[in-house]
C-alpha cells in the first residue's frame, strides 16, 4: 500500500523478493533467491495482494493523509503573524514549520488531527520566540483563546505540544 502512495512505486515481485529474503534470515535459513516459476512465489504474491486489498477496504480507500502544512500557513496568514509585507519576525514561520517536523518524530501525526498539529507548531513556535503575547491578544481581553478559532481546546493543545517538545 506504502509503495501506491510514494514517489517510488514498487513492484509485488520486488515487495515478494525482500520479504522472502527476511522470512529465510529471520528463522536462521539459508537465504536463496525465490524461484518465479514455482508455486511459492506465487503463494507469497496472492497473499500480498490479497492483505493490501483488506487494507485498502478497510482504510476506505483513503490512502493520502492530510498535511497539517497547508493549515499551518493558512493559520499564520489568518493570525497575521506570517505575513510576507511585514518581515518583523522572519524566524516564526520557519521555527513553526520545524517544531511541525519534528513532530513526524513522534506519534503526534497519530494521535492528533492535523489542525491540532498546524495550531501546536504555532504556539511552540510563539513560546520559543517570546512573541506570544505580543502577536496575539492577551487572554483576558478575548472571550475565547485564540486557538479555539481552529476549533483546538485546551487539552488538546496542551498534550500535542508537551509530546512535540516534551
Amino acid at each position: 500500500v506504502a509503495g501506491k502512495v510514494e514517489e517510488c512505486i514498487r513492484r509485488a515481485r520486488d515487495i515478494v523478493n525482500v520479504f522472502h529474503h527476511l522470512y529465510c534470515v529471520i528463522r536462521k535459513l539459508p537465504a536463496h533467491p525465490i524461484d518465479y516459476v514455482g508455486d511459492t512465489y506465487y503463494v507469497w504474491r496472492d497473499r500480498l495482494c490479497t492483505t493490501e486489498a483488506i487494507l485498502l477496504r478497510e482504510l476506505g480507500f483513503h490512502v493520502q493523509p492530510a498535511s497539517p502544512v497547508g493549515l499551518l500557513i493558512s493559520y499564520m496568514k489568518i493570525l497575521e503573524i506570517a505575513d510576507q509585507k511585514d518581515d518583523q519576525f522572519p524566524e516564526l514561520p520557519q521555527m513553526a514549520l520545524n517544531f511541525l517536523n519534528d513532530a513526524l518524530k513522534t506519534q503526534s501525526y497519530i494521535l492528533f488531527q492535523p489542525r491540532v498539529l498546524a495550531v501546536s507548531s504555532i504556539a511552540l513556535a510563539l513560546e520559543k520566540l517570546g512573541l506570544t503575547h505580543r502577536l496575539l491578544p492577551p487572554p483576558e481581553s478575548l472571550k475565547h483563546p485564540w486557538f479555539t478559532l481552529f476549533d483546538v481546546n485546551e487539552t488538546e493543545l496542551a498534550a500535542c505540544m508537551k509530546l512535540i517538545m516534551p
